[in-house]
């Protein structure tokens, strides 16, 4: 089998059939679809069980609720093909969307890994979010510098995912945002050739806020600073390994700087003891942390708020935080 496709599925009852159906309808055909049932409380999991049946290409997992990327491991764990893709359940697949996906396989290029684009949906219209020309090529540093961290629209090979000797690769369930671009990044440190295609045929929905991968996340402080060190050390590792400069210039680095920022912002938006406000910021924040939180992009107030932080002045940072959001 040539592709598995991993589908989480939660509270999207309304959206799953049109999903369902965009895969059944792709010209390619060599394809199993894992639908993972993460504990939805509607019916989802009838649904699943009813395209199981019509279709044998469909398998079914039911599992308890335990987010997103538990569910897209178990779909991992569970693949039979050679690459793997993710499909978000509400989102849905032009009828040509696979296949344009292998189209640099089947040219003939020996690749790991296939980053394709995607447009947006909202309330019925269409517009364009990524869009790559296509290329094959083994410059690793504008593969970090050019893709998105979101796991759809991309091949992944399952040799790789599943390779113990050279370290598995799992979406972090621990983490709480940028999972996705975490899971990335550790995949992409273990190949050597890509290809960027020019489809844009993958529609993600931006109108349906009750869904697995699009709900706000709950607001955790040590969720949130495990996701960001995750992040970091992952990214640090792919500038290492690319032997990429200027780090501290680029996107991605900003990006991290701003999920650190919003993980110590995080304190304060729980009820939490003066002292063990500072105690964490003291004591979790290594250098290194703050030296990306001076590169976060992100608002005037928040940005004011870093300086302190950066500077270890933690009591002036907790005083105007405690403010701030006594007054939200």
């Amino acid at each position: 089998m040539k592709l598995s496709i991993i589908i989480p599925v939660y509270k999207v009852e309304k959206y799953l059939s049109e999903c369902l159906d965009s895969i059944i309808r792709q010209t390619f055909v060599d394809w199993e679809a894992i639908l993972v049932d993460d504990g939805s409380p509607d019916s989802c999991g009838i649904i699943c069980d009813e395209y199981a049946k019509r279709d044998s290409r469909f398998r079914v997992i039911h599992k308890r609720n335990g987010g997103v990327s538990s569910a897209r491991n178990a779909g991992i764990a569970n693949a039979k093909g050679e690459w793997v893709t993710f499909v978000d359940s509400d989102d849905f697949l032009d009828t040509s969307f696979l296949q344009d996906l292998f189209s640099p396989i089947e040219k003939g290029e020996d690749v790991d890994f296939i980053h394709g684009g995607c447009s947006d949906w909202i309330d019925g219209n269409s517009g364009v979010n990524q869009f790559y020309d296509y290329r094959v090529g083994s410059d690793m540093s504008f593969l970090f510098d050019k893709m998105r961290g979101l796991p759809f629209s991309k091949l992944f090979r399952l040799e790789i995912l599943n390779n113990t000797s050279n370290g598995v690769v799992r979406f972090d369930e621990r983490m709480t945002i940028a999972e996705d671009l975490a899971f990335t990044y550790d995949y992409i440190l273990k190949i050597g050739k890509y290809a960027f295609v020019p489809t844009v045929g993958y529609y993600y929905r931006r109108d349906n806020y009750e869904s697995a991968t699009k709900r706000s996340r709950k607001i955790n402080f040590e969720q949130e600073l495990h996701s960001a060190i995750h992040l970091y050390e992952s990214m640090m590792k792919c500038y290492q390994l690319f032997k990429m400069r200027q780090i501290q210039k680029s996107a991605r680095y900003s990006e991290c700087g701003s999920h650190f920022l919003e993980a110590a912002l995080a304190l304060y938006r729980v009820p939490t003891p003066r002292q063990c406000r500072v105690s964490h910021l003291d004591s979790d924040f290594k250098e290194e942390y703050l030296e990306v939180v001076k590169y976060a992009k992100t608002s005037l107030v928040k940005k004011s708020l870093a300086f302190f932080l950066v500077k270890k002045n933690y009591r002036i940072f907790d005083f105007l935080c405690s403010l701030i959001f006594r007054m939200v």
